[in-house]
């Protein structure tokens, strides 16, 4: 566990630049096995807070075509892009 819980699209935005690469396997790899779905964590909460959307562009990113910090960098773009309107 990471001391870092995010309540809204900002702090999930902050705190993405600041988890651990492991954070980011166990929420992107991790949960399709340990939630038996073929989503990832970041997508399932995305769509649960109703950005659905978003939640969508990041969820068709092929994790295994990147690097962890080069999915980290992707979805930061996406989330940046959604919260500043550029991307709607």
């Amino acid at each position: 566990p990471t001391p870092f819980k995010a309540h809204n699209l900002e702090e999930f935005s902050f705190y993405l630049k600041k988890v651990t690469v492991h954070s980011l396997y166990f929420h992107i790899f991790e949960a399709r096995v340990r939630l038996k779905k073929a989503d990832n964590d970041f997508s399932c909460w995305l769509r649960d807070l109703g950005y659905k959307e978003l939640a969508e562009k990041i969820s068709k990113i092929d994790p295994y075509t990147h690097t962890l910090e080069g999915l980290r960098q992707k979805i930061i773009n996406f989330v940046s892009e959604y919260l500043h309107g550029t991307d709607r």
